[in-house]
């Protein structure tokens, strides 16, 4: 399998490398890779996730999603002008958007 398992109290998720998994803050969680693997990670201010779901999920990563985040990963740290935060919302809208993939591992051991 070409992906990642990621477990926190909550269970266990099988990701596929076409999926991603939402991680709400606050929520311990451990990542293992099967074997050669290449991706990327999102960290979301806590108080820009008050739409987002709250617990942990598998979903699709949609073509909008994956562009966004590579347009995203180009910036630099300098405050964020305003064509910046809309394409940062459109990002959180499509997070919030995307439906929950049924990718569980049924009886592995929650993390911690």
């Amino acid at each position: 399998m070409d992906g990642i398992t990621f477990s926190c109290e909550q269970g266990s998720w099988a990701v596929p490398a076409t999926h991603g998994i939402w991680i709400p803050p606050h929520h311990l969680h451990a990542g293992r890779s099967h074997g050669p693997f290449v991706g990327w990670g999102v960290y979301v201010a806590e108080r820009a996730c008050s739409g987002l779901p709250g617990t942990p999920r598998t979903v699709p990563i949609s073509g909008l999603l994956r562009e966004t985040v590579h347009r995203m990963a180009s910036w630099g740290i300098e405050p964020h002008e305003p064509a910046r935060e809309r394409l940062a919302h459109v990002m959180l809208d499509e997070i919030e958007s995307l439906p929950e993939e049924p990718l569980r591992l049924a009886g592995c051991v929650p993390y911690p």
